[in-house]
């Protein structure tokens, strides 16, 4: 718990050029970190495109029959310029699961700010719309992936589409504009997240902070939003950020439980080695299994 993650420290990129060469360096620990899991949980991958967007299918070893219709997606996290080609989140959840988990290999800054990845959860979801009934299609994310789960179900709301029946939402950063207490309270306990060098600006790209489509924790959730598990930890930097989108949702009358692990920094969703990250799993798997239909 008082170990850094191994981040490199470095001074705030301020250009382009310095923004890739950042991202370059930790895109090699992202890598390193997806081996680890897939020799933990050993699966097919396979890697292709769907409605023009690249993904990476997840099928496990063995799928019961009660999930052969189902399909998960998942928006991977890495702070919204990180995870390319990278299927490290969704490996143990593909695994806890037993169910097929499409990753939607979305496009990142500093070439593509918002709302390019946006527009490429939507594109998916849509593809997968001519294989899977949308009760049987349930959505996660966490850390970016978890402010994007929630910005695609809002956009395809939006756009007038029959909505995923689940969403997980893992220590998302719900509030680009960075309001709550956990930002300053956990900033040096938190293991993994530093406001030190962060990339929301860069994502952004100049647009109003408080539209729902970048920062849902301001969204209207009076209107239909499917059931929702969030999920963070005491120690989390994003904690507020999870504990303040968890009240937008139950005061417009979404459907909405959060868990909040002791102890646990922004890392619980990759954490595979601490008891902590079992019962992740297992409560991700039973929301699930709850509200995803069989066929």
């Amino acid at each position: 718990m008082a170990t850094p993650f191994g981040l490199p420290a470095r001074s705030r990129p301020e250009s382009v050029a310095e923004w890739k060469s950042y991202i370059a360096s930790l895109e090699v620990l992202m890598k390193r970190l997806e081996a680890q899991a897939s020799a933990l949980y050993p699966m097919k991958a396979e890697r292709s495109t769907l409605a023009g967007v690249k993904i990476i299918t997840l099928e496990p070893p063995e799928i019961p029959p009660e999930n052969a219709a189902k399909m998960l997606i998942n928006m991977h996290g890495g702070a919204f310029i990180l995870g390319a080609d990278n299927a490290l989140e969704a490996l143990s959840t593909a695994a806890a699961a037993r169910m097929r988990v499409t990753v939607v290999d979305y496009r990142m800054p500093p070439d593509h700010p918002f709302p390019a990845a946006l527009e490429d959860g939507v594109a998916v979801y849509r593809g997968l719309l001519d294989r899977y009934r949308p009760a049987s299609i349930g959505i996660f994310g966490a850390s970016a992936g978890g402010n994007l789960a929630c910005t695609v179900v809002l956009r395809l709301r939006e756009f007038g589409l029959p909505l995923p029946a689940a969403i997980v939402v893992s220590t998302p950063g719900a509030d680009l504009a960075k309001f709550g207490d956990s930002w300053r309270t956990n900033d040096g306990l938190d293991r993994v997240l530093t406001d030190s060098v962060v990339a929301t600006d860069i994502y952004a790209n100049g647009q109003d902070l408080e539209n729902p489509l970048l920062s849902p924790v301001y969204a209207d959730y009076s209107k239909p939003f499917p059931p929702a598990l969030l999920l963070t930890g005491t120690r989390d930097m994003l904690l507020s950020s999870t504990v303040r989108l968890h009240r937008a949702m139950r005061r417009g009358g979404a459907d909405a439980d959060l868990h909040v692990f002791e102890g646990m920094w922004h890392g619980l969703p990759t954490s595979f080695d601490l008891p902590e990250h079992a019962e992740y799993k297992e409560l991700i798997v039973r929301f699930f299994a709850r509200w995803l239909a069989s066929r």
